[in-house]
C-alpha cells in the first residue's frame, strides 16, 4: 500500500516584549526565540518577519531579519509622539 505523506516544516515560536504597556514615544524591544520539533534544537538562520500593526489594523512597523544560531532574532521599535491609541498586534 502506498499513501502520499506531506511533511510539513513547523516551529515552536516565543514573542516578547520587554514591558506590557508603552506609551507614545517609547521604544518597543521586540525579541523572538525559535526552537524547531521535535527535538527543539535552536533554528539558526531562520528568515523572520516581524510586523507591527496599530488599533485600527493599519501596518506601522515591518522588519525582515535571520535568527542567530542560537534561534534569536530581536529589534527595535520608536513609538511615534502621536499614535492611535489602544492594543497593537505583533507578529
Amino acid at each position: 500500500v502506498r499513501h502520499p505523506v506531506k511533511a510539513k516544516r513547523g516551529f515552536k515560536v516565543m514573542l516578547s516584549t520587554d514591558k506590557p504597556l508603552y506609551q507614545p514615544g517609547q521604544v518597543i524591544h521586540l525579541r523572538s526565540l525559535i526552537l524547531q520539533p521535535p527535538d527543539l534544537h535552536s533554528a539558526a538562520a531562520i528568515p523572520v518577519v516581524f510586523e507591527v500593526e496599530d488599533s485600527k489594523g493599519n501596518k506601522v512597523f515591518k522588519k525582515k531579519l535571520k535568527t542567530s544560531e542560537f534561534g534569536i532574532v530581536a529589534t527595535d521599535f520608536q513609538l511615534a509622539d502621536r499614535v492611535n491609541k489602544g492594543e497593537y498586534r505583533i507578529t
